[in-house]
């Protein structure tokens, strides 16, 4: 069947948890639900997480056969006391375990035992004795040191990963890896060329490495960094390759989050378990030595929905997004990375479908709304090379055009409401006639009229919801290009 063509960017998102699916979705529920953690918060680090996992031993593989890491690179800023530690408790559990658990055993007299083969690993899994892979360096534990020489240590060698996961982001922004290494980072997000570096008389050298990379910050620790130190930062294209993530209702209130309702039961104990197991079983593939990475490759309709995506994208970027220009660029890319990621994580074979991108681009397109909350209405920076507008330096010279005759006014009002539906709406998510509302502030009447008039045409169902109303537009009639709008 047909499907539709991508609506125009939607620059007030709501926080795309329902564009995950389970188990991720009922463990950033659990922790929203249960732990009171800030949605954007559980979100994030869901992501952050199930990357950490995913990228030791896949690759995504883009539509015209390149494979690419599908590592994942995330910052979250929300102030103090607010749910941060607690969703990195929940989300980072399996590697702060296994972590303890590797100190412990350090710490015990090491006796003489034969080195597993992997048919004893592959045994024990399917029998349930995760413990026999505890010392198998395939899923390596987080990164606590932020220097340029750790990070080397860690991956010195061929296809070794690691994750750095920060809580505070302090230590991370005044560190050598930050202020004078961020060109690396970038490499290491790219995955090329190797990371190398000689440290007194030995050579490190990475090659086929991932890093997954995720920072929890509060608003002031962002601002304290010196701008000169961010900017280079952007400029070298660390930032921009961060999905991100904002939580500040004081200082911005209108930035809509996502509101859970009750949905039964939640838990986070098939997220854990999934964690594990994906882990484990990545271990036993490389018990032996690295064994590669398998390639995730798209489906024929995902692959025309990236495709479509990528042209657009390259349209959007000197409008929509010229203000976070060089973030936009990394959008694509971002996209597929996600689509792996949540593929691999919740379904584990098979190639990426469709849904899976439309997805990914959901949480990438709210995500783009959030670098624009962190870095330009917080920070005052410039991420954009697009159009800017500069003030004229001779007074200008008024110039008067015909004005263009004026459409009905019900007709301007419907085609303004289907406008601000384009923006708001997700295919997971019907928007309600007040929250439509506050977007296109219309009279009451003329509000009424104009969906009424949608309706009688068969562009928009409505239903009863509450005390409220909700809308959904029918895709299938094309009513922007119905109504000579954007299309």
């Amino acid at each position: 069947m047909p499907y539709p063509l991508l609506p125009y960017p939607n620059h007030r998102p709501i926080c795309a948890v329902d564009a995950l699916p389970d188990p991720l979705r009922q463990a950033v529920l659990y922790a929203i639900l249960k732990k009171g953690v800030p949605p954007a918060i559980a979100l994030m680090d869901a992501l952050a997480a199930s990357a950490a996992v995913v990228h030791v031993g896949h690759d995504c593989v883009a539509p015209d056969g390149e494979a690419m890491a599908a590592s994942l690179y995330t910052l979250a800023s929300a102030p103090s006391v607010t749910g941060k530690g607690s969703s990195y408790r929940i989300f980072f559990q399996y590697f702060t375990q296994s972590r303890k658990r590797d100190m412990l055993e350090r710490a015990k007299p090491k006796p003489a035992i034969p080195k597993l083969t992997k048919a004893a690993v592959l045994s024990a899994l399917l029998s349930g004795q995760a413990e026999a892979c505890k010392d198998d360096p395939g899923v390596e534990a987080l990164l606590s040191e932020m220097t340029y020489f750790a990070l080397l240590k860690a991956l010195d060698g061929v296809g070794r990963n690691v994750a750095i996961q920060d809580e505070d982001s302090a230590s991370f922004f005044d560190s050598d890896l930050f202020k004078r290494q961020a060109n690396r980072l970038t490499q290491a997000w790219s995955a090329d060329p190797p990371l190398t570096r000689a440290f007194g008389s030995s050579q490190l050298e990475a090659v086929d490495a991932r890093v997954s990379l995720g920072l929890r910050t509060q608003p002031d620790i962002l601002a304290d960094v010196p701008q000169a130190t961010l900017r280079r930062a952007i400029k070298v294209g660390l930032f921009p390759r961060f999905l991100v993530a904002c939580y500040d209702p004081t200082r911005f209130p209108l930035n809509e989050t996502y509101r859970a309702d009750a949905v039964g039961e939640v838990s986070d104990s098939a997220f854990q378990v999934r964690m594990a197991s994906l882990a484990f079983l990545t271990n036993a593939r490389s018990y032996d030595g690295f064994a590669g990475r398998v390639r995730v490759e798209l489906d024929t309709e995902a692959k025309a929905l990236m495709l479509e995506l990528r042209f657009r994208a390259k349209q959007w970027l000197d409008t929509d997004y010229s203000d976070i220009r060089e973030a936009a660029g990394r959008a694509w890319e971002n996209t597929l990375r996600v689509a792996v990621v949540l593929h691999v994580f919740c379904l584990g074979e098979g190639k990426v479908s469709r849904d899976y991108v439309e997805r990914a681009w959901a949480i990438v397109e709210w995500s783009l709304s959030q670098h624009r909350l962190v870095f330009i209405e917080s920070l005052g920076l410039n991420l954009g090379t697009g159009m800017t507008a500069q003030a004229a330096p001779i007074r200008p010279i008024r110039i008067t055009s015909p004005k263009p005759p004026k459409l009905p006014r019900p007709f301007q009002d419907a085609q303004w409401l289907l406008t601000c539906l384009g923006r708001l709406w997700l295919p997971t998510k019907a928007v309600t006639v007040r929250e439509l509302n506050l977007l296109a502030d219309l009279p009451a009447r003329r509000l009424a009229s104009a969906l009424k008039w949608l309706e009688l045409e068969g562009m928009v169902h409505l239903t009863a919801h509450g005390k409220d109303t909700l809308v959904t537009p029918i895709m299938s009639v094309q009513p922007f290009q119905s109504l000579g709008g954007p299309g």
